[in-house]
């Protein structure tokens, strides 16, 4: 193990105006999700911060830039020697001299990094990456036993790490093309995944984070839609998605407000629950603070999302949605103790400006992979359109090469791991 050095950066200053600037010294420590590499070094604090840190073990040096986006948060690329980059957003941890920063690379591998200012509360944050890493190192066979202090619990953040994580943040590992630059594009990503948080008779959603980071994946790189367009909600409450699409009786949300006429392409992206309505007819996305015995009341209505969007002044509008409406899901009923199987689900009308393409038919099962990491449908979306599914090899991948793709792919493994039918559904304009 390494014995970390810290050299003190000199103060950067910069004449502004004819006022000198000054920005502090900072410490930086990092480490990958699995802590299989652990990284440390130093770069110059406050808005475009500039940084380097090395691995303590591989030797891979990283470098990165921070830029606000907000007044208490900023964002920036991480670059390393090995090749491998990751968009990082930042946020203070710890008060404002104590920032946090999370980012992903292109493999699925998660980042994370702490900012310090002070140079003084990083380093038992340092000395526990360093434990985590050792623990990794060592494997399950050569790990320490407890002895004499049984009373003694491990730190938190070793027993942390010893339980798998309630829902799976790492999206299926898919290399995209990178697509040209699209300033004017807006993407709204939602995963709703934790249900039971809110205490009501819903199951939780496994996968939907994990879906939800590898569309914003998809948005960023293929799409070529800039980080700061993309809306990303994770366990959307029932207001945040009033305010992002409005409502039935206003269409100006937030999503409105981000649209320049004529101009912006718009992806949504929603993986969660839907459900039909108590006395079946037109479906529902169903918040996670939603009540099972009351969708009609606390779900966002489809029909809704779709007139909302289809009034939206923009070049295009798809929909993407990872949800199925028949209300049940691999975790079970989304109806509590009602039984769906009786109600018709009626999909609503999609608006001549959409596209819409869903995980399934209105009646049928949104299935997940079987260790339920993504969902099925997700999954084979994106490396769909990652490439395989671009039959004439032109670079390009059509809604028709997309649909027979997915029914090749999707639809297979629905029935062959499940023994149910799952078939996507493209929705252009109205109709196939």
């Amino acid at each position: 193990m390494m014995v970390r050095t810290f050299i003190r950066a000199i103060v950067a200053c910069a004449s502004l105006g004819g006022v000198v600037a000054c920005a502090p010294p900072m410490f930086v420590a990092g480490h990958t999700a699995d802590f299989s590499e652990v990284f440390t070094g130093q770069g110059v604090g406050g808005p475009g911060s500039n940084w380097m840190m090395r691995g303590l073990f591989s030797g891979v040096t990283c470098s990165g830039a921070a830029t606000p986006t907000g007044l208490f948060s900023s964002s920036g690329n991480v670059s390393c020697s090995d090749g491998r980059s990751a968009r990082v957003d930042n946020a203070p941890y710890q008060g404002l001299s104590y920032w946090r920063g999370q980012g992903m690379f292109p493999d699925g591998t998660g980042i994370s990094l702490y900012y310090d200012l002070t140079a003084d509360t990083i380093t038992p944050q340092l000395e526990r990456f360093k434990q985590m890493a050792a623990e990794k190192q060592r494997g399950p066979a050569r790990a320490p036993v407890a002895t004499a202090s049984p009373a003694v619990a491990p730190p938190a953040a070793v027993a942390a790490a010893a339980s798998p994580p309630r829902f799976p943040s790492q999206p299926p590992v898919v290399r995209f093309p990178r697509g040209g630059d699209r300033p004017d594009d807006i993407a709204v990503i939602i995963g709703n995944a934790d249900y039971t948080r809110q205490g009501k008779d819903i199951p939780d959603v496994k996968p939907a984070h994990a879906d939800a980071e590898g569309m914003r994946l998809y948005a960023t790189q293929a799409l070529g839609i800039r980080d700061g367009n993309v809306i990303f909600l994770k366990d959307a409450t029932g207001a945040q998605m009033t305010r992002v699409f409005g409502s039935k009786d206003d269409a100006r949300g937030q999503l409105s407000d981000w649209v320049k006429p004529g101009k912006s392409r718009v992806f949504v992206y929603y993986s969660g629950h839907g459900a039909p309505g108590a006395q079946g007819g037109s479906p529902f996305l169903v918040p996670v603070d939603a009540d099972a015995a009351r969708i009609e009341l606390n779900g966002y209505p489809l029909r809704t999302l779709y007139d909302n969007l289809g009034k939206l002044p923009a070049e295009s509008v798809t929909v993407v949605l990872e949800a199925c409406f028949s209300g049940l899901s691999p975790a079970g009923s989304v109806l509590g103790k009602a039984s769906p199987l009786f109600l018709e689900v009626k999909a609503p009308p999609v608006p001549a400006t959409l596209t819409v393409i869903t995980a399934g038919a209105a009646n049928q099962m949104a299935s997940w992979d079987t260790d339920e990491s993504s969902g099925l449908f997700t999954r084979h979306f994106l490396e769909g359109m990652s490439g395989k599914a671009d039959a004439n090899r032109d670079g390009k991948v059509t809604l028709e090469e997309l649909d027979h793709y997915l029914k090749d792919t999707l639809t297979y493994y629905a029935r062959r791991y499940y023994g149910r039918d799952q078939n996507p559904q493209i929705i252009k304009g109205g109709g196939r």
